[in-house]
This record gives C-alpha cells, sequence and structure tokens, in this order.
C-alpha cells in the first residue's frame, strides 16, 4: 500500500529536522509525552498505514511527520472511524461492545460465557436445572401410561355395565374406574 505523502511545509515547535518535521519514532515520543493515543511507533505506523495521518517527503532517507497537520489528522480521522463503528449492546448486561473484535471485546465475551456455564452447573447441581431430554423422555413415558390406563378401563368394566340398565350407574361405574387409573397413575409417579 503506498504510503500517502505531501511536500513538506514549515511548521513551528521543537523538532529533530529544520523545517519542524519529526521523524516516526519521535513523533510517538511527543503523543506519548502529551498524553495522546498513539505514543508508540507501531500505533504511528498503523495510522500511516490508514490513511488517517500523511507523512512528509523532505528528500531524506525516512519520511518525517509534520506534527500539527497529523495530529488534526489524527483527531479528525480517528472521529470519523469512531462515529462509523456500530456499537452493540448486550441485553443481558448492558455492556457495550464494538464489532471489530478487539481483545479486550473478545475478552468481555468469553467471561461472561465463562460466568453462564458456571451458573448453569451450579443449578445442575442443586437439582434446579435437569436435562431436557430425561424431561421430554419421561413425560413420553407417563403420557403413554396414562394413555394405556385410561383405554385398560372399558375392558374392565364392560362385563358389569353389560348387565346395567340405569345410566346413573354406569355413569358413577365409570367414574369410580377413571378416577382409580388415574390415582394409581399419581400413586406409581
Amino acid at each position: 500500500m503506498p504510503r500517502a505523502q505531501r511536500k513538506p511545509t514549515p511548521s513551528k515547535g521543537k523538532s529533530d529536522s529544520p523545517q519542524g518535521l519529526l521523524s516516526l519514532r519521535a513523533y510517538a515520543r511527543s503523543r506519548k509525552e502529551r498524553g495522546l493515543d498513539g505514543g508508540t511507533l507501531a500505533a504511528v505506523q498503523k495510522a500511516i498505514e490508514a490513511g488517517r495521518i500523511e507523512t512528509v517527503d523532505d528528500g531524506g532517507r525516512w519520511p518525517k511527520i509534520d506534527p500539527a497537520v497529523a495530529d488534526a489528522a489524527w483527531r479528525g480521522n480517528t472521529a470519523e472511524r469512531r462515529d462509523q463503528v456500530n456499537v452493540v449492546t448486550d441485553e443481558d448486561d448492558g455492556s457495550t461492545s464494538s464489532p471489530s473484535g478487539t481483545v479486550a471485546g473478545e475478552r468481555k465475551r468469553t467471561e461472561a460465557v465463562k460466568r453462564e456455564l458456571l451458573e448453569l452447573e451450579l443449578e445442575q447441581k442443586k437439582g434446579e436445572l435437569v436435562n431436557a431430554a430425561d424431561v421430554k423422555r419421561e413425560a413420553f413415558s407417563r403420557g403413554r401410561e396414562l394413555r394405556d390406563r385410561i383405554l385398560n378401563v372399558p375392558a374392565r368394566v364392560a362385563a358389569q355395565l353389560a348387565a346395567t340398565t340405569d345410566p346413573r350407574e354406569v355413569e358413577a361405574q365409570l367414574d369410580v374406574e377413571l378416577r382409580t387409573a388415574l390415582q394409581e397413575l399419581v400413586a406409581d409417579g
């Protein structure tokens, strides 16, 4: 990627070149001394590669930086990038993270997942959390048992009901048999 360069312009201030220009290292050191972000050579190089700041070719061996111009460009271009980044809110804990995948954001997400897993493990050990497959299997088994007990009622009472002509007595016998089947299911479970 070609570096963005411009013609040198004189600037005021202390520098290691007669035109007020600084080397990349000197510019990084000056940012660090002033308490600004980008106080390392790597950060300055990254800003140049990203096109946030420009270097100046003064005819020497290494590119130089005009600190006043670079500082203004750094502020403006970094603010533009921050405005363009969408902030995602985690609804569970209200934290925010950048989709750019910063190490701090990834660490925060990893810690949240670990915390959730530990909470689930604790609930399982307390008996407050059970395996969903086991619950489905047990519910299916209990439903089948209920169905079988109710469907067996006619076979058990058919002979008694055949001899009975009073509808109230038929209803009473059916009621007793159905309640017995349901109570046996509850007692077995």
